[in-house]
């Protein structure tokens, strides 16, 4: 949660091993480590930034680009499960969802161009359905693009496809 700011608490499940992670969260925010805001499938738990600070800086980076990395997977995976509910009868709730992630995602996507392309476009192909879905103009475009000419050749044949076209409907929906 430190390497991601925040997280819904379907995301925060995810990257915790643990089964039963209600305690967990509810034991963190009674100790004023994370804080939590909203309801229902909208609530979201955020690492103070204090703490946050603390956890990123005091530990062996080594450590944390590995934690980094293995977060970064969590929420590719977390992302694409979610992208492919965009046509069905769940898909505002899916919308919604990874929309809300969309911050956490493109950092992922940024550190991940640097440190492992292919995840960079594994998380753009949970993620473009998102920005496009709704026809809206989006600012990653070129980051996806990025994403996609650096990392798909290292993806499956039908993942790299999705993120070539991932980033080809998203440069034409800002004209390009």
């Amino acid at each position: 949660l430190a390497i991601l700011k925040s997280a819904s608490i379907d995301l925060a499940t995810r990257l915790a091993p643990l089964q039963d992670m209600g305690e967990t969260w509810r034991l963190l925010e009674s100790s004023c480590l994370i804080s939590a805001h909203g309801r229902g499938p909208f609530r979201r738990l955020r690492v103070l930034e204090p703490v946050s600070y603390a956890i990123l800086n005091s530990a062996d980076p080594k450590v944390v680009s590995r934690v980094r990395e293995q977060t970064y997977c969590a929420v590719a995976e977390w992302a694409f499960q979610h992208s492919r509910l965009l046509t069905d009868a769940k898909q505002d709730l899916a919308f919604a969802n990874i929309a809300a992630e969309m911050d956490g995602i493109r950092s992922a996507i940024d550190w991940a161009l640097e440190h492992s392309p292919s995840l960079a476009a594994y998380l753009t192909v949970g993620a473009w359905r998102t920005v496009c879905a709704r026809g809206n103009p989006s600012s990653d475009a070129y980051r996806f693009l990025s994403a996609a000419s650096n990392g798909a050749g290292g993806l499956s044949n039908g993942l790299a496809g999705e993120a070539w076209v991932g980033a080809a409907i998203n440069l034409s929906v800002i004209g390009q």
